[in-house]
């Protein structure tokens, strides 16, 4: 019997039916806190405020057009109300053939200023909301923010946005860990292990040398040992959560396993020292890690005492 509305338009409409010209009979454009909880009599309240045009109470609806939640209660009686129900920004509830004569409203926002509008008096007409600017809503009905500074009365605003890595910061799942090697004169390796579990890792890593060597990305290699543990740090210090993916340093391979396509030479002479000025080189693309897998980082030398910074930086959803 009751449902919501929910479609957005550029304009109010009904179906079967248009709007007398006094179309709104209630509104309260200051709902507060204050006035949470008032009741609404649709054989008193609102024929009064319809100018005593008698209402149908098989027609009447209540619209919320405001950026906030509100809170209804209907009732036959004033005395028995149905459990409380929630209108969300842009939303419309049709009372139909609940032969409701009491509204409950309820104040279930964090501001006050409210615009109720509500009931029709069209015996068969169903109220479809719209809005002039859509409401941006997640999963959990937690509105999008608007950078509404300097619009003055206009009601203009800016979608304010970050990246995703940015978001997954906030929900602590974003992680880093960094490494260094001042004397490198071979092949070094990392390793990094994805978890086997429905986890996925989004992982991206960058590598800067002194002088000049080669960067390579394999997926499965054969690892005789994992080697070194490094730490992985979250860079929420607020959060609790710790990362399931694994960083190792110095492990012991037999085989490096398949070539991801990263090859890289970096560093201004391959060949000799003399004149080079290093270099740097990233994995710009985040690469989903496969469930369980190994993979390995091989930065090989072109010249004698290397410098070189390793740092990787991934973010995990489950």
């Amino acid at each position: 019997m009751k449902y919501f509305i929910t479609i957005l338009m550029m304009l109010f409409c009904v179906s079967a039916h248009a709007f007398p010209v006094n179309m709104f009979p209630y509104a309260d454009t200051e709902f507060t806190s204050g006035e949470s909880g008032i009741i609404l009599d649709l054989q008193s309240d609102l024929i009064a405020a319809n100018n005593g045009v008698d209402t149908d109470t098989n027609s009447l609806a209540i619209y919320n057009p405001s950026n906030n939640t509100i809170g209804y209660q209907v009732s036959t009686d004033g005395v028995t109300y149905d459990p409380a129900s929630e209108l969300y920004s842009c939303q419309a509830f049709n009372l139909g053939d609940t032969n409701a004569r009491f509204i409950k409203l309820l104040y279930s926002g964090t501001t006050s200023g409210y615009l109720i509008t509500s009931f029709t008096n069209q015996s068969d007409g169903q109220f479809i909301p719209g809005c002039v600017n859509a409401r941006l809503r997640d999963v959990d009905n937690n509105l999008a923010e608007f950078d509404t500074v300097g619009c003055g009365e206009d009601g203009c605003g800016y979608l304010i946005n970050i990246s995703a890595e940015h978001h997954k910061i906030h929900e602590g799942n974003h992680f880093t860990c960094q490494d260094d090697d001042q004397d490198v004169d071979a092949v070094k390796y990392y390793l990094i292990k994805a978890p086997d579990t429905e986890t996925r890792i989004h992982y991206v890593f960058n590598i800067k040398s002194g002088l000049n060597g080669t960067v390579e990305f394999f997926r499965s290699p054969t690892v005789t040992s994992s080697g070194t543990t490094l730490t992985t740090y979250n860079n929420d210090d607020n959060s609790p959560n710790t990362a399931e993916l694994l960083i190792f340093e110095d492990p012991t391979i037999s085989s490096t396993g398949t070539a991801r396509k990263l090859v890289n030479i970096i560093g201004s002479d391959s060949v000799s020292p003399i004149g080079s000025s290093g270099g740097v080189t990233s994995r710009v693309n985040e690469h989903v890690l496969g469930q369980g897998l190994y993979y390995l980082i091989a930065y090989t030398p072109e010249s004698t005492n290397q410098r070189i910074s390793v740092c990787s930086e991934w973010y995990e959803v489950e």
